[in-house]
């Protein structure tokens, strides 16, 4: 067979690829539509829904855990353009969705022309159905991102192989300098980068990278005039350089999750099942132990086939010492396999100097080429023991569809309450939490000590002794910049219109009176009562006033366009100063008790 016949075979579309990515894609849809959002994601919502609903952009991205905030603009960009088409908290993640599909195809367009169709295939597998991404594509966070940069690494690293060009270049310059406003991790990327063209496995065009890094640089300007006006936005360490070097601990940790990259297991808090809420108390003991069993048990024995694959990459260590092994290699499976060989170098190395402990999302930049050992590793074996392959590669993949469907159903980012789950209690209400459905997807508990969003203004604190409440339609916002550094110039006295889904109506959002008063609301419709159960511990039972949808002149808020329902009022007669006060619950949640992990509506009335 001629080079061009050989090419041509490579680049036909492969079926057995496209099932597995049609497969992997369902997943992460299904979970992307059931994620929750937890204290990370309002965060980042806060960002891109600040940006879309007052125009303003925030320079820098989420608080960091040792101080300051991730520097740079780029998340809220990243979370406000699938917002813009869809106005739902979920929105975000389906963004992330494609910026992995997005990697996938770059991906395989790289090892279809590098490698044999069975290890592609196998590589599709493990890649694309691997927990460890299925997890990281339904929910909004950071890390989720990273896997577009590391597939434009990988692809940047193969075009340059043979001769520096100028795009791919620029490419990869780009995605380490705009990556660092995503997550710092992206250092990986780099490292790889300096590494690769050390050992000769890519050349780089030098012009193409310092156009790179200017982007890059410029894109940090508004930051970095933020930092001058409110220096406690730097983000600080509290570690010191090369901890890993001097207390082994990080660098271990680093390189063992390297290896459960490539396995069916998941961290530990990831592994918080709880499926009584969506199968109730009977079901949720039993399905909790297998699901434990299969992603702590059965998941670590799989560590065992990613160590195996790692020990086969490096078996000629001994006999060729390291330089050799890192060098450039005849052949284009060979190259492939250097690429994972200098990569996994950059990690130690990477780790080694770090000032922090590894956590387990700090690899995510190269977690492609933690896969490509278990690739190569299973095409060698295809070749002497290919019954045994035959039923790795229908199992492993089964069992990685039951790990998401467990993850979709009992997983803590993916399911309305239980326990463990991300979902916090807030100290307030604000509209965004309404504007994104964000309360539609999870009645959210409102109590005096709850958690706040960094860059939304403080909310106006609950009587001391007065009861949890779910969150109102309503912009009962306060607090000044002054109290806040990283608080947004919001004007908490302005209230949102809000479109209702099924009438169509648009109705003003407006705040909590004094005590003694009412929410100033009018839309025309009809009440009747449904039952509202709590969900949380020490909740009770209540009755909700639901509408019905009859438009009626000057009904609307300003007095005189048409109207709409759009809400229901509950009351909540627990106590003199409860019962003043006046809760809107969106009437559509009765009409959505059914779909998704949207819960019915279900009200706290206990802190």
């Amino acid at each position: 067979m001629t080079d061009g016949a050989v090419d041509l075979y490579r680049r036909r579309a492969d079926p057995v690829v496209a099932a597995v990515f049609a497969l992997g894609l369902a997943l992460s849809l299904l979970l992307a539509l059931r994620s929750q959002v937890g204290g990370d994601q309002l965060n980042l919502l806060a960002r891109g829904w600040l940006l879309l609903a007052r125009g303003e952009w925030l320079p820098y991205g989420n608080p960091s855990s040792s101080g300051g905030a991730v520097p740079g603009g780029v998340t809220a960009l990243l979370v406000a353009a699938p917002l813009a088409l869809w106005r739902h908290h979920r929105a975000a993640v389906l963004g992330i969705v494609l910026t992995q599909v997005l990697a996938f195809v770059l991906l395989d367009r790289w090892l279809r022309e590098a490698l044999a169709r069975r290890e592609r295939r196998l590589f599709a597998v493990v890649y694309w159905l691997s927990p460890w991404r299925l997890l990281l594509s339904g929910f909004l966070w950071n890390p989720g991102y990273l896997l577009l940069l590391g597939a434009i690494h990988a692809w940047s690293a193969w075009r340059q192989r043979e001769v520096a060009s100028w795009w791919p270049s620029f490419a990869v310059a780009l995605a380490v300098g705009i990556g660092f406003q995503i997550h710092p991790s992206v250092t990986l990327l780099g490292a790889a980068t300096v590494l690769l063209w050390i050992t000769g496995h890519t050349r780089l065009r030098w012009s193409g990278v310092a156009a790179g890094v200017l982007v890059s640089a410029a894109a940090l300007v508004p930051w970095v005039l933020a930092v001058r006006r409110e220096p406690a936005l730097l983000p600080v360490s509290e570690g010191f350089p090369f901890r890993g070097l001097v207390l082994l601990f990080p660098l271990v940790r680093g390189v063992l999750y390297g290896l459960r990259y490539g396995s069916l297991g998941l961290p530990a808090p990831e592994a918080r099942f709880d499926f009584a809420p969506e199968l109730g108390d009977a079901m949720a003991r039993p399905m909790g132990l297998f699901a434990h069993g299969m992603v702590t048990w059965f998941g670590g024995i799989t560590v065992i086939v990613a160590v195996l694959a790692n020990f086969w990459l490096w078996r000629r260590l001994r006999r060729r010492g390291l330089a050799e092994l890192l060098g450039v290699r005849p052949g284009r499976r060979a190259w492939v396999a250097g690429y994972a060989r200098v990569c996994f170098a950059a990690a130690l190395l990477t780790y080694a100097a770090a000032p922090t402990t590894v956590m387990w999302w700090q690899g995510v930049p190269l977690f492609h080429a933690a896969l490509l050992p278990l690739a190569l590793w299973g095409g060698a074996l295809a070749r002497r023991r290919r019954r045994a392959m035959r039923i790795a590669s229908v199992a492993w993949p089964a069992c990685a569809v039951v790990i998401a469907l467990l993850l979709a159903f009992g997983g803590r980012r993916h399911r309305c309450g239980g326990e463990g789950s991300i979902v916090l209690p807030l100290r307030g209400d604000h509209p965004m939490l309404h504007d994104l459905r964000i309360f539609e997807s999870c009645p959210i508990e409102i109590r005096p000590d709850g958690w706040w969003p960094d860059v939304l203004p403080e909310p106006r604190l609950a009587r001391p002794g007065s009861e949890a409440q779910p969150p109102m339609r309503s912009s009962s916002t306060g607090g000044t910049n002054a109290s806040r550094p990283f608080a947004s110039r919001l004007d908490s006295s302005r209230s949102l219109p809000r479109r209702d889904p099924v009438a169509g109506a648009l109705c003003s959002v407006a705040g909590v009176t004094a005590p003694g008063g009412s929410t100033a609301r009018s839309c025309g419709s009809t009440a009747s009562s449904v039952p509202v159960a709590s969900t949380r511990p020490g909740g009770a039972g209540g009755m909700v006033l639901t509408t019905t949808v009859a438009a009626s002149p000057g009904s609307g808020s300003g007095g005189g366009g048409g109207g709409g329902s759009c809400a229901a009022t509950l009351k909540l007669p627990t106590s003199p100063a409860a019962s003043r006060r006046s809760v809107s619950v969106p009437a559509t949640a009765v009409l959505k008790s059914f779909m998704l992990p949207s819960a019915s509506p279900r009200v706290v009335t206990k802190a």
